[in-house]
C-alpha cells in the first residue's frame, strides 16, 4: 500500500504494519474463500484518494460545521467513533495493538472517510479508532458474527487482491473480540473467517458514518 499507516493520534494511538502476533484473522495473504457463492465485485483501489477529495462524498465546511452552521447530534456511528478517541485519550495504557487483516476495498474506504473525519472534527484519528469503534459495534453473538462475515465475503468471492497484515492498537473490548476471534470461529467450525468478519464489521461501521454525514464535534454544554 502506499500510504504510510504509522498514524499517531494525539492520544497515543498509533497504527503500523509489522506482522501480527497472536492469532492470525484471516488465514493466508488471500481472502481464503470457502467453495464460491455468488458474484463478486471489483474492489476500490487500496490506495485512498488525497485529503481534498472528500471521503465521504463531501468536503467538510470550514471549522467542521455543517452547512447550516450548527453541529448536529452524531448518530450511533459516529458516536461510537467518537467513545473510541475518548477512551484512547482517557485510557491509553489500556489500548493495545493486534495484528489484524482488512480487505482491501473497505481499507480504502476507511482511510478515505478517516481522512475526511480529520478535516471536519480536527481530531487527530488513527485507523485504529474506526477498528475498535466495528468491533465495539458489531454483533456478539456466534451464528450472528458468521452471518455478516459470509455476507460481505460473498460480495467479494471471486476478487483476488491480497489482504496484508497490519496491527492497530485498540481499547480493551476490542483487544478482547480479537484475540478470541480465531479460537470462536475455530469452535464454531467456521476457521479462516476471522478477517472477513472483522473487514465486515468495519464495512458496518462505515455505512453508518456516511448515512450519518459530516463528522461533528458533540455540542458541549453551555452550563
Amino acid at each position: 500500500m502506499a500510504e504510510n499507516l504509522n498514524v499517531r493520534s494525539s492520544d497515543g494511538v498509533q497504527d503500523s504494519e509489522p506482522e501480527p502476533h497472536g492469532s492470525d484473522l484471516s488465514g493466508s495473504s488471500t481472502h481464503d474463500h470457502p467453495a464460491s457463492k455468488s458474484g463478486g465485485q471489483t474492489p476500490k483501489p487500496a490506495d485512498g484518494p488525497s485529503e481534498e477529495a472528500a471521503g465521504a462524498g463531501s468536503q467538510a465546511p470550514e471549522g467542521g460545521k455543517s452547512a447550516r452552521g450548527s453541529r448536529r447530534r452524531p448518530n450511533s456511528a459516529h458516536a461510537a467513533l467518537l467513545e473510541s478517541f475518548k477512551d484512547a485519550r482517557r485510557n491509553s495504557k489500556a489500548w493495545q495493538g493486534w495484528g489484524f487483516r482488512i480487505y482491501p476495498d473497505t481499507l480504502a474506504a476507511l482511510k478515505q472517510r478517516m481522512n475526511a473525519d480529520r478535516r471536519s472534527t480536527g481530531l487527530k484519528l488513527a485507523i485504529g479508532h474506526y477498528v475498535d469503534a466495528a468491533l465495539r459495534s458489531a454483533p456478539s453473538d456466534v451464528s450472528e458474527m458468521i452471518k455478516i462475515a459470509d455476507e460481505y465475503d460473498d460480495e467479494r468471492v471471486f476478487d483476488n487482491d491480497t489482504t496484508r497484515p497490519s496491527t492497530y492498537r485498540v481499547g480493551a473490548s476490542a483487544y478482547s473480540i480479537a484475540s478470541s476471534l480465531k479460537m470462536t470461529m475455530d469452535e464454531a467450525d467456521e476457521s479462516r473467517r476471522g478477517a472477513a468478519f472483522v473487514s465486515a464489521a468495519v464495512q458496518r461501521l462505515l455505512d453508518g458514518l456516511d448515512a450519518g454525514g459530516i463528522l461533528n464535534l458533540p455540542t458541549r454544554s453551555t452550563r
